[in-house]
């Protein structure tokens, strides 16, 4: 098993990366919904400062022990537990740590095979929602998963399904957790494809409608767009272990994507490069997997002296 190491942030909250993977990927795991552009280093949007700890960036190792340093996190991997500081004081999409709001339940419209949840926000700055996320409305009796709707000033319409409400009563107030949910498109100019289980056909079709140019299906169709290419793709399912399967099924299938996202896995197709003696660039295996891809460019930078890398295949054009 890779060693995995900590990554903490100056606010003493921390998330873990494997050695073989890049902090920006290990932060995205991590709900950290932190800027990034290119993925190459090219456009160093990903930038951030090393405050200790040890990172090998494009085979060079830097130290913070020596001088604080900036680095590029779709560049970097761990070599020791971390202290880094990231841009842009970024969001966090996870449960533990979304905003906890005391809200009033004005409404409730049944449309259908699903209810519609009017709620009135407390004071306060709003954050940003989108299409695609969802909140949890905690109850005694458990939690209810609600997809956002519309947000009209202090108005937050959710959607939930029939058989949540029947408990709820307009004029209460609940606590509600937001927004969650990882949906957030490399390049929606692009085709994006949409794959959904049963249970979240409803928070897919909010995603339709964020990403006019998406396509919405479930998995048993997915042969069907074989060596097609999409800008993203993402998977909506509960189940961690669905989007494992459909990540490889796309790779089976030869269908081209910038990046897969679920609410607990980012992946990318990455290529193993490699220069010779005549500093030729040639790429020696590509549609990997990270983590496959990283353990063999370290073989190859072992076995042959020549410098060994991985890069994330975005040219899908």
């Amino acid at each position: 098993m890779d060693e995995v190491f900590t990554i903490s942030l100056p606010s003493g909250i921390s998330f873990t990366a494997q050695r073989a993977e890049n902090l920006l990927s290990a932060a995205q795991r991590a709900n950290w919904l932190v800027r990034y552009g290119c993925r190459n280093g090219n456009c160093e949007a990903c930038e951030a400062q090393l405050l200790s700890g040890c990172v090998l960036q494009r085979a060079q190792t830097i130290d913070a022990s020596t001088t604080q340093q900036k680095i590029l996190l779709c560049q970097c991997v761990a070599q020791s537990n971390l202290g880094i500081a990231l841009n842009g004081n970024p969001l966090h999409g996870s449960a533990e740590l979304a905003r906890r709001s005391y809200a009033q339940l004005k409404k409730i419209d049944r449309i259908e095979n699903y209810c519609a949840l009017e709620f009135h926000l407390p004071a306060g700055r709003l954050p940003a929602l989108h299409l695609g996320q969802y909140a949890a409305i905690e109850t005694n009796t458990g939690n209810i998963r609600g997809y956002f709707d519309i947000l009209d000033g202090r108005t937050l319409r959710l959607i939930v399904s029939n058989n949540t409400v029947s408990y709820l009563t307009p004029g209460n107030f609940l606590m509600l957790r937001y927004p969650l949910g990882y949906c957030y498109c490399v390049d929606k100019t692009r085709p994006i494809l949409i794959v959904a289980s049963t249970d979240q056909w409803t928070r897919a079709s909010r995603l339709t409608l964020r990403y006019s140019n998406a396509t919405l299906i479930q998995y048993s169709a997915l042969a069907t767009f074989a060596k097609q290419r999409f800008s993203s793709v993402f998977a909506c399912t509960d189940n961690p272990l669905d989007a494992e399967i459909w990540y490889r099924q796309l790779l089976v299938h030869k269908i081209a994507f910038t990046e897969f996202c679920s609410d607990e896995i980012i992946r990318y197709r990455w290529r193993v490069v490699q220069t010779n003696g005549a500093l030729n660039r040639n790429v020696i295996q590509d549609n990997l997997d990270e983590a496959d891809a990283s353990k063999l460019a370290a073989v190859l930078q072992r076995d042959t002296g020549y410098q060994s890398w991985i890069e994330p295949m975005i040219d899908i054009r």
